[in-house]
């Protein structure tokens, strides 16, 4: 087998967890398949310009913005959550209960350059349980 390099897109888009990456003013780095499917987004959608707010999560990101933690001081700290409801504002995407970690992510020299969101649908999870 020839020795290639594998691609970091590669894997990261056939997770089935959401993955977001955000800067520490919310606007949005990256985002893979899984969580462009949550909030109702196509492949080919530039969120170059959209911040987290843009997506339409309403009282999740009232709640649990991690950008507005930060401007307010709080520490920036690993954060679980379970069975937080989501439902899309924008009537697209797949509204359900989801857990989710926020992860702050830093630079080669520990400065604090913005977060990773995680997020896992719960309805999948216990659909496989149930499959057990």
């Amino acid at each position: 087998m020839a020795n290639r390099p594998i691609h970091p897109d590669l894997i990261l888009n056939h997770i089935m967890d959401g993955l977001l990456l955000i800067d520490l003013d919310g606007r949005i780095l990256w985002a893979n398949s899984a969580f462009r499917k949550i909030v109702g987004l196509g492949e080919d959608e530039d969120l170059s310009s959209m911040s987290c707010c843009d997506l339409g999560l309403g009282s999740f990101c009232d709640i649990h913005c991690p950008v507005k933690k930060n401007k307010a001081g709080k520490v920036s700290t690993v954060e679980a959550h379970f069975n937080v409801e989501i439902q899309p504002d924008s009537g697209k995407g797949e509204p359900g209960a989801y857990c989710f970690i926020t992860t702050p992510m830093q630079d080669a020299d520990g400065k604090l350059i913005g977060f990773m969101e995680n997020f896992r649908g719960m309805d999948k999870v216990r659909d496989v349980i149930m499959d057990l």
